[in-house]
């Protein structure tokens, strides 16, 4: 029932011409941003109008249910759009969290030439985070919020995907080059 819900209502995937080897490119529904994804293993699933992308288990359950979903995932990620600067969102987040629990704040730059800042921290003994707030058009600020059930702050994939992503403007200028 995931992967037909998946099927009906994911974005747009483009495997012809990913920049990225091994990826196919998701656009969102809204046109607001792509990314590039293993698929599988992500699975994008867009629930009330958000997409919501997962890493199933080998031995997942099928469910509609979201909740049980993200909490059977090996990984999961969720794009928000927070409110002011990436710097300034992602303090938001680090204030909460008890001090001495994170890695970073680190700098990055995306392929399209965003700016952006990230943190990981540790939930608990198998709940890691690992947040990217990367600038988008004017004051736009996009949030890549990831969970998983080890250690993410060095995790190649959730770089690769945080680097090739792109907001509407940066990939409408990437694709007229």
């Amino acid at each position: 029932m995931l992967l037909a819900l998946c099927s009906v209502a994911c974005g747009q995937v483009d495997a012809g011409s990913a920049q990225f080897v091994g990826a196919v490119r998701f656009k969102d529904p809204a046109g607001t941003y792509a990314i590039s994804l293993l698929e599988p293993p992500w699975i994008p699933v867009v629930v009330l109008g958000v997409p919501v992308f997962i890493v199933p288990p080998s031995d997942a359950t099928i469910t509609v249910d979201l909740t049980h979903a993200l909490t059977m995932a090996l990984y999961s990620l969720q794009v928000e759009r927070p409110a002011g600067a990436p710097t300034e969102a992602m303090e938001q987040v680090f204030a909460g969290l008890p001090q001495g629990a994170t890695v970073g704040p680190r700098t990055f730059t995306t392929a399209a030439g965003a700016s952006g800042v990230e943190i990981a921290w540790q939930e608990a003994a198998e709940i890691f985070h690992r947040d990217a707030f990367i600038a988008g058009v004017g004051t736009q600020t996009f949030q890549l919020h990831f969970t998983g059930r080890h250690a993410l702050e060095d995790d190649a994939m959730l770089t690769q995907m945080i680097i090739s992503f792109a907001s509407t403007s940066m990939v409408a200028s990437a694709e007229a080059r």
